[in-house]
């Protein structure tokens, strides 16, 4: 009985890897095209960015919406910026005042950093990605949304 309970928790344990293995190449796959973007500059001369647009929902119902340029780090393993986030207590609109939160994406695993939530094991599919962070006590749903961004130099 204990060989059998022991050989459930290895095939138990190996599932988990797998699938977070097929999630990370699932994000991998899905930030390349960004990364690629940014690395190439194939429209010439100007500056070369990823927006980021998200959104959360807490488990206290309070909601926020925030924007960040994002841009490739030195070594080429994370997304990075400074997002503007509004936010909105249960049953009320945004507030118009922002506040600046850091966000990192790993290009090589899709963990997002937003502040303090940490998204570890995100999905991505349908050109979004989105998961759960966990900040104190509150599970928080993000969903996130990046597209590139072009900005012609002068001539």
């Amino acid at each position: 009985m204990k060989k059998r309970n022991t050989l459930i928790s290895l095939l138990a344990v190996a599932a988990f890897v797998a699938t977070t293995d097929t999630v990370s190449a699932q994000c991998k796959q899905f930030l390349e095209p960004h990364v690629e973007w940014l690395t190439s500059q194939s429209k010439g001369r100007g500056s070369y960015s990823v927006r980021l647009v998200f959104v959360s929902l807490a488990s206290t119902q309070a909601a926020s919406y925030g924007e960040a340029i994002l841009t490739l780090n030195a070594s080429f393993t994370f997304l990075t910026g400074i997002a503007e986030v509004y936010k909105a207590a249960s049953g009320t609109p945004f507030s118009p005042n922002k506040t600046p939160v850091a966000i990192t994406i790993d290009v090589n695993t899709g963990k997002v950093g937003i502040g303090s939530a940490v998204i570890t094991d995100p999905q991505c599919s349908n050109l979004l990605m989105y998961g759960f962070a966990s900040t104190g006590w509150a599970k928080t749903y993000y969903v996130l949304s990046l597209a590139d961004l072009f900005l012609a130099a002068p001539k």
